[in-house]
């Protein structure tokens, strides 16, 4: 365990939080000022104190909590530079960059925000404050309506997105002199190691495809067509898709994918109800069995949904490549 600093004005804003009852607490900053490091210290101050706290983990690509790619839940620890802690609640957002991912981002906060079982609701977020990342930090605000905004910032670097909720009650707090920028490289590793620790664990799924509901994509949603000239066709509104080897011209309304399209293909994976279980990494599809392999942790009795990602990983995690959003 790596031990940090932690600033007497944590320690104020902490006292003030637990004094007061603010029971939902967005932490805004840049990147690389200490976000993550704060919430595990209130998490932690909260529950010395006799109080249940939840950590919602919104940054998808630098993880504390749970695999990337997911917003998580869950109850961390206060060790830095180690694995993420386990999370208890997932929703899987489909990649590691939130550009083109807004909405998701959105929509899985406030989900699990909502569903969390603790008195305290602790959310981290994304180091993007500018620009986009201004305006999505204001859905945030607003679909979360949280009773504190904690912003740590180094100069003025989030006084626009302050300015436009300042009828919320907000808290500055100084970043830890410990906050030092991560590289780009630095980041790809620590998503790898994130990666590999989920799947560590992972086992071989076989499971029917028609037990399965198939989301965010178009594949197994329309009415398959009996054509021998394909290894697999479907209809739908949206006009035919294929998957041939064969290289044909391209035609309106007609979509050819090729075989293997969807190895090491990342996913999230949910019970009936539609909330995340876990993620898995397909193995392969048989068309003619109609079985689908998955590799993951999750056990394969509640799976019910199995939400397509918009990347491809090994159990390494390293990245493979990505895809179009609605290809396939």
């Amino acid at each position: 365990m790596t031990s940090i600093d932690v600033p007497s004005a944590w320690e104020r804003a902490a006292e003030e939080i637990t004094l007061l009852g603010l029971h939902k607490v967005l932490v805004l900053g840049a990147s690389d000022c200490g976000k993550s490091t704060f919430c595990r210290f209130l998490c932690r101050y909260l529950s010395e104190n006799g109080k249940s706290a939840v950590m919602i983990d919104a940054d998808i690509g630098q993880k504390d909590i749970g695999p990337p790619a997911c917003i998580t839940s869950g109850f961390p620890g206060m060790e830095t530079g180690g694995e993420p802690a386990g999370a208890a609640g997932f929703y899987f957002v489909g990649g590691v960059n939130p550009f083109g991912r807004f909405l998701r981002l959105v929509v899985g906060v406030g989900l699990l925000t909502d569903s969390a079982d603790a008195s305290f609701k602790i959310i981290d977020t994304t180091g993007l404050v500018h620009g986009p990342g201004r305006v999505l930090k204001d859905s945030k605000i607003e679909v979360l309506r949280p009773h504190l905004i904690v912003a740590l910032q180094r100069s003025a670097e989030l006084e626009l997105l302050l300015g436009a909720h300042r009828n919320y009650r907000t808290l500055g707090i100084p970043v830890s002199v410990q906050a030092l920028p991560r590289t780009r490289d630095q980041r790809r590793l620590a998503r790898e190691a994130a990666f590999r620790a989920y799947f560590q664990s992972a086992v071989d799924l076989e499971l029917g495809i028609d037990r399965l509901i198939f989301q965010r994509s178009r594949i197994f949603n329309g009415k398959p067509l009996r054509n021998s000239d394909f290894l697999y066709c479907e209809e739908s509104a949206e006009g035919m898709l294929a998957v041939t080897d064969d290289k044909l011209p391209q035609r309106p309304n007609f979509t050819v994918v090729s075989p293997g399209f969807e190895e090491n293909l990342l996913c999230g994976v949910a019970d009936a109800k539609g909330a995340g279980l876990g993620l898995a990494i397909i193995r392969k599809i048989d068309f003619f069995k109609r079985t689908i392999w998955l590799l993951s942790p999750v056990k394969p009795e509640p799976i019910e949904v199995l939400q397509f990602g918009d990347i491809y990983v090994n159990s390494d995690g390293k990245a493979l490549g990505s895809r179009k959003p609605g290809d396939f």
